[in-house]
């Protein structure tokens, strides 16, 4: 609880390789629930073809037309925007001017929703 302080409730930090926070419902129930507020990703702004660093929301500003993930297991998920001006493709999948695209690393490879 906040106490009206106006900073974070809960805060989890990790210098390791490891998930900084994990939540598992086993019974069926929600692993993560907010009742208000919303989410906030980190946004990473892409200048050259490959993606290095790891976030969840890429601004792909320059650097293609053609772009590949340096990274990727199962269950990675991201969301990518072109705002390049012109179409590109992200490991294979293709972008249009614009658009805004969830991938998500399956069986071996990024997949586009």
């Amino acid at each position: 609880m906040d106490g009206g302080n106006n900073t974070e409730a809960v805060s989890a930090v990790t210098f390791g390789t490891g998930p900084a926070v994990l939540a598992r419902a086993e019974g069926g129930g929600p692993a993560l629930q907010i009742s208000s507020g919303g989410l906030k990703y980190n946004v990473s702004e892409v200048y050259s073809s490959t993606i290095s660093t790891r976030a969840t929301v890429y601004n792909i500003i320059s650097g293609g037309p053609t772009y590949t993930m340096g990274f990727g297991s199962d269950g990675d998920t991201i969301i990518a925007f072109n705002g390049t001006g012109s179409g590109i493709t992200i490991d294979g999948i293709s972008l249009d001017t614009d658009e805004t695209r969830q991938l998500v690393f399956v069986g071996g490879a990024w997949r586009g929703l």
